[in-house]
């Protein structure tokens, strides 16, 4: 007996950046995060916002009432309010620091609170 004849293999069509586009998402979110992860994630992400926002104001606050910032570290306001927005800036990861610091140290959450925190926040700047 002889040897089967090898079958060519024929090459994929290509497919545009749009389509491809489209399927990533699909299979994103087929194949993601269950709708209860994604649901606590929300939840961390919009509560760290705010964390962050209201943590700015009191150090605005602060300095208005004639309060400086230490010598160490002279902070952009500005940026880091915007630490958690949709573009990582250079004050994300200190602002992320001091978050789970403020959570896990300071309030004794549990540890499984700072790594879904941590989680949330990575899986946000992944996908975006």
């Amino acid at each position: 007996m002889g040897k089967a004849a090898k079958k060519k293999k024929t090459a994929a069509a290509t497919v545009d950046f749009e389509t491809l586009e489209e399927a990533r998402n699909k299979g994103r979110e087929q194949y993601g995060l269950s709708e209860n992860t994604k649901k606590t994630y929300k939840g961390y992400v919009r509560r760290a916002r705010k964390w962050l926002v209201e943590h700015v104001q009191a150090r605005r606050d602060a300095i208005a009432k004639g309060h400086k910032q230490p010598n160490w570290r002279e902070l952009d306001l500005d940026k880091l309010e915007k630490a958690f927005d949709d573009v990582p800036n250079k004050y994300t990861p200190y602002a992320l620091e001091m978050l789970l610091t403020q959570k896990c140290l300071h309030e004794d959450k549990s540890l499984s609170t700072g790594q879904g925190m941590y989680s949330a926040m990575k899986n946000r700047w992944e996908n975006m």
